[in-house]
């Protein structure tokens, strides 16, 4: 697990005490192997939070994942850190209604996306259990592809990863039709509270900050 800091003003943790504050989180839990570091630039300063460092970290999270997925019993679950559990539901309660194979999706959000069915079905890096071979052929694929890059204007490093018919107009040397799943489950399980930090803050979204070079 990699930090990234962006510098919100005087009262702006530092890296080294978020680290601290993971730490103890995690050591709670025994089960969980974990390493934590700080990332840094070429110069020692800090690497800052935004969009080159997201593609970045989401590039290299993405392809360790692959490279560990061989040890998997039920898929990959992408889970960022602002989001918040509704359901009193367990992951493995959840899997014991909805069985996740190779090529399946397990969409645990609702993404209605301005439209009027609420379960509007949307492969993403939100909260969802992706099974191995659908992570590899989709997210694997399509944010490794060298005309996704960050450096090539890439408007959100997450739709380099789960790209579909409308990344075409982005990225016009993706060939073939886009990856979907054999089978597509939806359940609400979280909701986003990432967003209203970033309204009460910085105002725009992370991602879209520019860093300093």
């Amino acid at each position: 697990m990699g930090i990234d800091y962006l510098n919100t003003g005087l009262s702006c943790p530092t890296p080294e005490a978020t680290k601290v504050n993971i730490e103890n989180i995690l050591n709670e839990h025994p089960n969980i192997s974990h390493r934590v570091t700080v990332n840094l630039k070429n110069n020692g300063d800090y690497r800052g939070g935004t969009r080159s460092a997201f593609y970045r970290n989401a590039l290299e999270l993405t392809n360790e994942c692959v490279r560990l997925s061989h040890q998997t019993n039920h898929g990959i679950l992408w889970l960022e850190d602002d989001w918040e559990v509704i359901t009193p539901l367990k992951l493995k309660d959840i899997l014991s209604e909805y069985k996740v194979e190779r090529g399946d999706y397990l969409q645990l959000v609702l993404r209605p996306l301005h439209r009027p069915d609420p379960k509007k079905k949307v492969v993403t890096y939100n909260p969802g259990l992706f099974g191995q071979q659908l992570f590899k052929d989709l997210c694997h694929a399509g944010i490794n592809r060298k005309n996704t890059r960050w450096f090539r204007e890439v408007r959100n490093p997450e739709a380099a990863a789960t790209w579909r018919n409308e990344s075409h107009a982005l990225y016009e040397k993706v060939n073939g039709p886009p990856v979907t799943p054999k089978r597509h489950h939806v359940i609400d399980a979280f909701r986003d509270v990432g967003r209203k930090w970033q309204d009460s803050t910085i105002r725009k979204r992370t991602f879209l900050l520019q860093e300093n070079k």
